[in-house]
């Protein structure tokens, strides 16, 4: 039997691949004049031979509905969906208050167990027919161009038809927990006077904007091809930052900011409020998922002048992030200036393969004690610190004099193998 600590992500993507799902009962409603149809239930799998509410992130909904012909719910729909629904108990909390363990077990197959064991049970007592359970929609909103990706959902009986979880909860697209279901949307419905087919991405056209309808016609690619945006962060200056400002004031900042191209402190609160409401890591690094969320599309991040960011060097930061919340990033860094890029043409900087970590010992974070077992990890060539450096290739020699002109004493220099740059597991200074 699976165990129940295996994790859902991705369970019912792989169900679809090997034809395991359950057969889904579609049901009509009606809404605007039209004839729509709509999966009585959610999706179901076979897992262990019982058919379990497996959950998924809003990437995963997109990919299955674009090669079914079906669309997500809207905001609108969803609201008709729990009027018409025969089958619509109370809101489970399976997560405990004061278990912080639960935030975790969420996203395993054991939630997904359990969840599903209790639906059925209270679905057995009801009335066939649609079901809106306590679950949570990916829904088609306007809000997918400032969020990327928006929930909807989780109804309870504390007020007849007000969700527990209303439009503006905190997910990116890659988000899933049990409770993030899918109950699809064939995506072509009747006129119920006319009678002529209509194309629900048509009909939603007015208010969604084209880009996110467009992903889920199998005639069209994916996704577009993921932007390219600096990484920024404190002390940063330009155009992008510039950019960067007016997205957040977009997003509601409060105060709003001055787009005045300076990164300063009240730009890094702002991001790290921004990234505490979406529920991405409270940094103040403007990186993939930031940029990502802020635009409502994928986003790659690059160094200067072009090289992208390893995602084994982002991982230094978010290690290190999460070990000392509370460390100074003063001296933080990925992206060369120009006169870095003159006088060291082939340092990792350049291409995105190195990182700075800012010494902070009273913060937490004490490069003496890190700089010395870096190199335990084999992703990492050489490590600078304190006018000292030590290289994996030449090991044995241990700790040798570093004559540069920078002395790294405020940071540690870690420098990434290029053929393992895209290697993001943990370092050694990950929390256990």
């Amino acid at each position: 039997m699976t165990p129940d600590t295996v994790s859902t992500r991705g369970l019912l993507s792989r169900a679809f691949g090997e034809n395991s799902t359950a057969p889904v009962e579609w049901v009509d409603l009606e809404l605007d004049g039209l004839r729509i149809t709509v999966a009585g239930d959610a999706v179901r799998a076979s897992v262990d031979d019982e058919l379990l509410r497996l959950p998924l992130s809003y990437e995963e909904q997109v990919a299955i509905c674009r090669e079914r012909d079906w669309v997500s719910p809207w905001l609108e729909l969803c609201a008709a969906m729990v009027k018409q629904a025969t089958r619509r108990p109370a809101s489970m909390g399976l997560v405990r208050d004061g278990h912080p363990e639960d935030q975790t077990a969420m996203r395993t197959l054991g939630f997904s167990r359990r969840f599903s064991r209790r639906l059925d049970g209270l679905f057995a007592a009801a009335p066939p027919g649609l079901a809106a359970g306590p679950w949570k929609w990916w829904i088609l909103h306007p809000q997918l161009a400032v969020r990327g990706a928006v929930n909807h959902g989780a109804y309870g009986e504390r007020v007849a038809g007000v969700p527990v979880q209303g439009v503006g909860t905190a997910h990116d697209q890659s988000h899933w927990d049990y409770m993030q279901i899918l109950q699809p949307v064939k995506r072509v419905a009747v006129d119920m006077q006319s009678g002529r087919q209509v194309d629900l991405l048509q009909y939603l056209a007015p208010r969604v904007p084209a880009r996110f309808l467009d992903v889920y016609r199998p005639e069209q690619p994916a996704a577009p091809a993921p932007a390219a945006y600096p990484l920024l962060s404190k002390g940063s200056k330009g155009e992008d930052v510039r950019q960067l400002q007016a997205a957040l004031n977009a997003a509601g900042a409060s105060p709003g900011l001055n787009a005045d191209g300076d990164f300063g402190a009240r730009t890094d609160a702002a991001v790290r409020a921004f990234q505490a409401k979406r529920g991405l890591v409270v940094d103040g690094f403007v990186g993939g998922g930031t940029w990502s969320s802020l635009l409502g599309h994928e986003v790659k991040v690059v160094s200067h002048p072009g090289g992208l960011v390893a995602p084994a060097v982002l991982g230094l930061f978010r290690d290190a992030n999460e070990l000392a919340p509370g460390r100074s990033k003063a001296s933080d860094g990925t992206l060369p200036s120009p006169a870095h890029l003159k006088q060291n043409p082939n340092s990792g900087h350049n291409t995105g393969n190195a990182g700075d970590l800012t010494h902070d010992p009273d913060g937490g974070f004490d490069c003496r004690e890190w700089a010395a077992v870096a190199l335990e990890d084999p992703r990492c060539l050489y490590v600078i610190f304190d006018r000292r450096i030590s290289s994996r290739a030449r090991r044995a020699e241990g700790w040798r004099p570093y004559t540069g002109t920078n002395g790294h004493t405020a940071h540690m220099h870690v420098e990434v193998d290029p053929a393992q740059r895209e290697d993001a597991s943990p370092w050694p200074w990950a929390p256990s």
